[in-house]
């Protein structure tokens, strides 16, 4: 999914569009992973780096987490929908209620039809997305 839902300028791919550069239909490996851009060199999702379980795998969860540094310098979890609905599911809400009351701080997310992060701590507060203050993520590792 990374290689998926990201824009990135160096490789000229678009925002929600597959790699050239993946290996096998199945989106399984990079062919240019020796030579690949920094930003992806420096992206991890969290499902990765062992933060959740086999079940949560981006792909079958429909959604993707991912620590970012805000523009005022803070930490966020960055949470981009590649499925449509997602972040109603009760898997995906209790994964977020999760990580704020581990590691409190500013979550931004990416609804599979927005171009943008939006703020997203009043989301789980129960007020509508639509109130969400939009965020910047300007770190090389967040794309």
């Amino acid at each position: 999914m990374c290689c998926t839902l990201f824009e990135i300028p160096e490789v000229k791919k678009s925002l929600n569009e597959p790699c050239r550069h993946q290996g096998a239909s199945d989106g399984s490996g990079c062919k240019i992973y020796a030579h690949r851009p920094e930003v992806c060199r420096k992206f991890d999702c969290a499902w990765k780096l062992g933060l959740a379980g086999d079940f949560d795998r981006p792909d079958r969860l429909g959604v993707m987490f991912y620590t970012v540094d805000l523009e005022d310098g803070l930490p966020g979890l960055a949470i981009v929908e590649s499925t449509p609905g997602a972040f109603e599911r009760p898997r995906v809400r209790d994964m977020i209620a999760l990580y704020q009351s581990r590691k409190p701080g500013r979550i931004i997310l990416r609804r599979a039809e927005d171009r943008r992060f939006k703020q997203a701590s009043v989301l789980i507060e129960g007020k509508p997305l639509a109130q969400a203050v939009t965020v910047r993520v300007t770190t090389a590792q967040t794309v």
